[in-house]
């Protein structure tokens, strides 16, 4: 919890124990993660595709499965979480990415990353891959939409689209670009952030070249590549 709580979210192995290294506690954190309590987001230098290909393995978060589970760790009631911002004015900001990635994992096909400039000055929350680029997401535990880091990501690589998550209503603005065209920032309540996707599809939809490879990909998988055996069954008579 300590380590989603601040500013740059980037896992630190010398947080765990001073002087603690990779060798240390990757074996630990391979086996949380397979056993699905954990889950780790990759660094990826750039938003073209495919984003594997510019995955940084060294740099990543660490989110639990589940915001319950965080909030138990941080020791936030729900008291504490209905009563509002000011008592939990350092941790809301990871409750809400907590739940905004569970919400990734379990609802949509995609694969959460995570990007920051090499200066690491600005840092976007999550990055996931849209059928022509990345697909910036930034998530706003209150009402304040302010998001300098997305602005900057937009205006480096022109996006044409981006998400942001928070408590205000949905919308959808125009960030302006230098050569005249323009990026879509949609917002999207925290509670209807199931939806990612559908409202990716809407304003950036998959390419010809895109559906016409995903046909071939469903075509060519065998409709039984594992068949089962057929048992022969005897009777006793016949034994």
């Amino acid at each position: 919890p300590k380590q989603l709580s601040r500013e740059s979210k980037k896992f630190f192995y010398s947080q765990i124990q001073k002087g603690a290294r990779g060798r240390d506690y990757e074996l630990a954190l391979l086996w949380l993660s397979d056993c699905g309590i954990i889950h780790r987001v990759a660094r990826v230098a750039s938003p073209e595709i495919p984003l594997k290909f510019f995955e940084d393995t060294g740099s990543f978060k660490v989110f639990l499965s589940d915001v319950g589970l965080l909030s138990y760790l941080c020791g936030a009631s729900q008291q504490h979480i209905v009563a509002g911002a000011e008592l939990l004015k350092e941790y809301r900001g990871a409750l809400a990415e907590q739940f905004v990635l569970q919400e990734l994992v379990a609802q949509t096909p995609w694969t959460p990353y995570y990007w920051t400039s090499h200066s690491g000055s600005a840092e976007v929350d999550f990055l996931v891959q849209g059928a022509k680029g990345g697909i910036p997401i930034e998530v706003k535990a209150g009402i304040n939409l302010k998001a300098k880091s997305l602005k900057v990501f937009m205006e480096k690589y022109g996006s044409a689209l981006a998400l942001r998550l928070s408590l205000a209503e949905h919308k959808t603005s125009q960030l302006p670009y230098k050569d005249g065209t323009t990026g879509s920032i949609v917002d999207v309540p925290l509670y209807a952030c199931a939806t990612f996707t559908a409202v990716a599809d809407a304003l950036c939809p998959p390419t010809a070249a895109t559906q016409e490879l995903d046909t071939w990909a469903l075509s060519s998988v065998p409709k039984n590549p594992h068949p089962v055996p057929q048992h022969q069954t005897t009777t006793c008579n016949e034994a």
